[in-house]
């Protein structure tokens, strides 16, 4: 097959040349340059950018980095991380430290679970093999624009068009995979930190409570903390809370026998549960147990490996799974996690995948709300899911009907008919949607 079959060469050639002539390049901000230039070039490689099941925005613009990701049926094979034009070495701050574009988007399209990445402003692209440890390792290409229309160029591009992605042409590519899977990763560092919290928590406390409250006690620390850090990357608590917290503690702490850690993060529990409400935060007896600073200090380093704000539903599904399927032993008075096929069938620990649940919610939200023209109709529905395990369906759910109020609200302010009050009436928000829509959550 020639290269026109993947994509059309004159209009790359043409949009070339209109960046090659283009007078206002230095006046571009980063959206702009997704815009005028990257998306149309992702456009011209077969993708539909009309359609979130092929391409789809992983962060909103205007926060220092533009991510698209390129799904097939979905699932993400590419994340494209975009910039101005310029040199692509620049650096950000990421908790205390400078890290590279080309470390972030590594560590992006790695939290998204995805083989490929791209770091690009148009003017040059930069291919990553993401499983490779480091981007040196991870480089797959370079090209500069005045290369795209070279034979290197084009047999990149076949690569990475839609049609050369379905067929699995970019895996040609591929390098030696020197990084587990994320959700192997996450479940992985989720188990240490269990057996480490128990081993704590069995050595001071198993005189005053059994081995099930102990297993249940420390469930509840784990819960707590990644809460924590989802919550950060989220955007609903200041970013690096929990380490600038330690980091203070550590610092200016003139006893810390007097003042262990724990002290510090059950003030933090406290304040958490007032402002979100959370049963996870709810007082209960694992306020008054105390974890040693330096098992805090370990879990925290190892939930700070990850963006869960990155991290999609269908990767945290995996973790749930994985993570839920082992089960303590003890032998000799040491304890292991070990995996348990049983304990997953016996507790019912399946995750559905990601596309089964677009399926049955295609089936079933959407048919229903396809039709619905108004805000008081879309809050006369009523949700629940009586089997949830990771809570996969609801986010997607969610997602589903807070992208149909907004369409709603849009059309409403439009229109000419609409009233003052319903285009001063304040927004329907997240809080809303679940407390009058979502059975069983509040």
């Amino acid at each position: 097959m020639s290269y026109s079959d993947y994509f059309n060469i004159d209009k790359l050639k043409d949009l070339v040349e209109k960046f090659i002539q283009d007078p206002n390049k230095s006046q571009y901000i980063e959206q702009d340059v997704k815009t005028k230039y990257i998306l149309p070039l992702i456009e011209i490689l077969g993708w539909d950018i009309h359609s979130l099941d092929q391409v789809k925005e992983e962060s909103p613009a205007g926060v220092g980095f533009v991510d698209i990701s390129l799904r097939i049926y979905s699932i993400p094979k590419i994340l494209i991380e975009a910039k101005k034009f310029g040199k692509l070495d620049g650096t950000r701050q990421r908790r205390g430290r400078n890290i590279t574009w080309e470390e972030q988007t590594l560590e992006y399209a790695y939290s998204l679970q995805t083989d490929w990445c791209i770091l690009t402003n148009f003017e040059e692209l930069r291919l990553f093999f993401t499983p490779a440890s480091t981007p040196t390792k991870a480089k797959i290409v370079v090209l500069k624009y005045n290369d795209y229309l070279t034979n290197d160029g084009l047999e990149i591009f076949k690569y990475i068009s839609f049609k050369g992605v379905l067929e699995g042409l970019i895996n040609r590519l591929a390098k030696k995979r020197e990084r587990r899977p994320i959700d192997i990763e996450i479940a992985a560092d989720l188990l240490t930190s269990n057996l480490e919290i128990f081993e704590v928590l069995d050595k001071k406390y198993s005189a005053n409570y059994s081995k099930e409250e102990l297993k249940h006690f420390t469930q509840r620390f784990i819960e707590r903390l990644l809460i924590i850090r989802a919550a950060e990357d989220w955007e609903l608590l200041r970013a690096d809370q929990i380490k600038d917290i330690f980091d203070s503690w550590n610092k200016l702490t003139l006893d810390k026998d007097v003042e262990p850690f724990s002290k510090r993060m059950s003030s933090l529990y406290l304040q958490f549960n007032k402002k979100f409400n959370t049963g996870i935060f709810a007082p209960s007896p694992v306020d008054e147990l105390e974890l040693s600073d330096q098992v805090y200090e370990n879990v925290i380093n190892r939930l700070y490996k990850y963006n869960f704000d990155k991290i999609d539903a269908d990767v945290l599904g995996n973790v749930y799974e994985e993570y839920l399927g082992h089960i303590l032993k003890e032998k000799e008075g040491k304890y292991t996690l070990t995996e348990d096929y049983l304990n997953k069938q016996k507790h019912g620990i399946y995750y559905t995948k990601s596309y089964i649940v677009k399926y049955i919610i295609t089936k079933t939200v959407l048919n229903k709300i396809k039709d619905i023209q108004s805000l008081e109709n879309l809050k006369a529905l009523k949700l629940i899911d009586i089997s949830c395990g990771s809570g996969t369906f609801l986010v997607e759910s969610f997602n589903i009907l807070e992208n149909r109020y907004s369409k709603i609200r849009e059309s409403e302010n439009n229109s000419v008919t609409g009233t003052l009050d319903s285009w001063l009436a304040p927004r329907f928000n997240w809080k809303e949607i679940l407390k009058i829509i979502f059975l069983g959550l509040i």
